[in-house]
């Protein structure tokens, strides 16, 4: 039985060239086993391109892999940004409700207003004597009552979680750039708002419009981070 060296084809004795791949296969006497000569025996076996499946299944496997990995850093992103905007909005809440508290002990002690709310602060005797006659022991009452610092030590841990989380996301991905950049000009305004209340710093004009000011436009800010969650 004659076979093609080349292809493997099975031959017929009188055949000179292969039907198949068209390999010269006729015997010469000067060249009896060239790679256009007849081998005699079992076919010559076909091979077999593992090496190439073995490559294609690893690409596969790498191309998985890096989109499982590229899916799972989306929502782990999304959801630190998701944190930052409740930490922000909680902790300005906080702050707002601190800083209405600042005002109105320092405007109440300032023009002798009773007021049920501030009187513990303004008035000596926790609110049973006379109004002091400088805001700032008004003041100095408020920030030493341990409510109001319970609420303070609160807003700190919000604005550290903050910080961390603002941190966090510098290695955010590309795709998250734009949200990146807006929520870190909220997060500038969130940090100033919140250090208000932990300061007091001004004359009560300047802080009440600087309250007012930073209120508005981290409120705005917020409701243009909403486009994000839709």
């Amino acid at each position: 039985m004659r076979y093609c060296p080349i292809c493997s084809k099975e031959l017929q004795d009188d055949m000179q060239f292969c039907p198949s791949c068209g390999t010269s296969v006729q015997i010469t006497d000067e060249d009896p086993m060239p790679n256009r000569a007849t081998y005699v025996g079992e076919p010559i076996p076909k091979k077999k391109h593992k090496g190439i499946v073995v490559i294609i299944i690893l690409l596969i496997l790498i191309a998985g892999a890096w989109f499982l990995y590229s899916n799972a850093s989306s929502v782990n992103t999304y959801n630190q940004f998701v944190d930052l905007y409740n930490t922000i909005a909680d902790g300005a809440r906080k702050a707002e409700t601190a800083n209405i508290l600042i005002t109105d002990v320092w405007k109440n002690s300032i023009f002798q207003t009773s007021d049920e709310e501030t009187d513990k602060y303004t008035k000596a005797n926790g609110g049973s004597g006379q109004f002091y006659d400088d805001f700032n022991d008004a003041l100095s009452s408020l920030y030493e009552d341990q409510d109001f610092v319970d609420d303070l030590n609160e807003i700190y841990t919000l604005q550290t979680k903050a910080e961390t989380l603002i941190k966090d996301l510098t290695k955010h991905p590309k795709a998250f750039d734009e949200e990146y950049s807006d929520f870190k000009d909220c997060y500038n305004l969130f940090v100033k708002f919140t250090n208000m209340p932990l300061t007091a710093e001004g004359s009560l004009n300047s802080f009440t419009d600087n309250h007012n000011k930073l209120d508005e436009e981290l409120a705005d800010k917020l409701k243009e981070l909403d486009i994000y969650f839709d």
